[in-house]
């Protein structure tokens, strides 16, 4: 509802695939849900309510466009960002684009995903991410123009955190964790999917996302590097 209660804290939760929750079957089992439950286990001087904005392959630019198009006419008090390897993996020159068609293709695909009346969509959406998940053929990850896309993934949100503020909304921005990014002891699905995606090429990369998190610390209320 664009109407906001006078004692709710309205947060918005975007990233990507992994925010969304491409493989969860209900809200409640994604990220933001998790957290929502979270929240609803305290007594708070205001009720928490947290909206899942995230969307599947979404990245720094549909993300901010998300927010200047949509989010911000539903007064929220705080953006909370989880993202960084869709930014990585994204090819430099395919950045820009008409954002219209990627946010009504997204409500489709959480209407069907959460509504359990479509069975057969969610059976072939999820054979498919088995299908990819179980190729064996390397895809070479492509690592040039590799400081440019963290730069841009950076000023992208610079400029988010800097409007935000200036309508009192605090924003979040998180450097979410990847596969190989841990201490944890890869299983061995995860290592051969952390070979077939070139993961160690994704993770050199990355660091430079990483690097420009500091810069980012003047602009946003606040930055976390969740990689480990």
């Amino acid at each position: 509802s664009l109407e906001k209660e006078e004692n709710v804290f309205r947060i918005f939760f975007l990233g990507g695939s992994t925010a969304f929750g491409a493989t969860a079957l209900s809200d409640m089992k994604t990220i933001p849900g998790y957290m929502q439950k979270l929240f609803d286990q305290v007594e708070l001087e205001q009720r928490i309510e947290i909206i899942n904005a995230g969307i599947p392959g979404g990245y720094s630019y549909i993300e901010s466009k998300l927010i200047s198009e949509k989010i911000l006419e539903y007064n929220p008090d705080l953006l909370v960002i989880y993202d960084g390897y869709n930014d990585n993996y994204r090819s430099f020159d395919n950045y820009y684009f008409d954002t219209k068609e990627t946010n009504s293709t997204r409500d489709l695909l959480q209407y069907i995903l959460q509504n359990n009346f479509y069975k057969t969509p969610q059976f072939f959406y999820h054979q498919y991410f088995r299908a990819v998940f179980d190729s064996t053929e390397l895809i070479v990850f492509d690592d040039s123009k590799k400081f440019e896309k963290s730069e841009r993934w950076a000023n992208t949100w610079r400029d988010v955190c800097s409007e935000n503020e200036s309508k009192g909304i605090k924003t979040i921005i998180t450097l979410q964790p990847i596969l190989g990014t841990g201490e944890k002891e890869l299983t061995k699905e995860e290592k051969r999917n952390f070979d077939k995606y070139d993961g160690e090429k994704i993770i050199k990369n990355y660091e430079f996302f990483a690097k420009q998190l500091e810069e980012l610390s003047d602009s946003c209320t606040k930055i976390v590097d969740l990689r480990n």
